[in-house]
């Protein structure tokens, strides 16, 4: 499929275009705006690497997708450390790549389930008292993995053997984290609750979320499926 591809882009003529489109992958491709980039870094440093360097090679942020870049160009160190001290000054060449492979073999991959934790917490709970356990997994592969890990737990916790202990409930926390370059940090929660056939329909909590308090939380469904802030 590599062959596909090998020679195709020095004959781009026009943007943007799609270089390779079929079963397999598709593959398409933009210019850098460097008048943008040049007059951004022209009054700013940006951090290297940061969702900045996303947004000003490639255009934009997507934090559901991988990004690959390469850049020319002078850098600027500020500080006394060796890791997180790097800011991109002048930038004199850039390309990247948006990439994010929807394979069933990666999906199945990344869309990990809660079974292991899940019985760790319940052989930690008590046998004469309701119990209730708290998972908390990051969510940064995209709806297709969501859908599936949904799908998981919802089977693992449905077909979980408690023994003698009295679980009550399951509550699933999904985070993402976020770095605008022009907010401060930015966090989404999504929770997912499940109670056992022995309880109550009215759950023991009043609220949910354990970091974003649920007046910030949105009503409008699942935080992958919504525009990155």
């Amino acid at each position: 499929m590599v062959d596909e591809l090998r020679g195709k882009l020095p004959l781009v003529a026009t943007y943007p275009s799609h270089v390779v489109s079929n079963d397999v992958w598709d593959v398409s491709v933009n210019p850098v705006n460097f008048e943008r980039a040049v007059a951004h870094l022209s009054r700013y440093y940006v951090k290297c690497p940061s969702d900045q360097m996303a947004d000003l090679i490639g255009g934009r942020r997507d934090p559901n997708r991988g990004f690959t870049c390469v850049y020319g160009g002078s850098i600027a160190t500020m500080g006394t450390g060796h890791v997180f001290d790097r800011f991109l000054d002048t930038m004199n060449f850039a390309a990247c790549a948006f990439w994010h492979c929807d394979a069933a073999r990666s999906i199945e991959r990344k869309a990990r389930d809660i079974r292991s934790r899940l019985a760790d917490a319940v052989r930690q709970l008590p046998h004469d008292s309701p119990g209730v356990v708290h998972v908390g997994l990051e969510t940064l592969d995209g709806v297709a993995v969501e859908a599936e890990r949904y799908r998981r737990i919802f089977n693992t916790v449905s077909r979980f053997d408690v023994s003698s202990k009295p679980l009550g409930w399951v509550f699933c926390h999904l985070f993402q984290s976020y770095a605008p370059p022009d907010q401060g940090w930015v966090l989404d929660e999504t929770v997912y609750y499940f109670a056992t056939a022995s309880m109550p329909e009215e759950t023991p909590l009043e609220q949910f979320a354990v970091i974003v308090p649920e007046s910030e939380m949105s009503s409008s469904g699942v935080h992958w499926l919504r525009d990155p802030p």
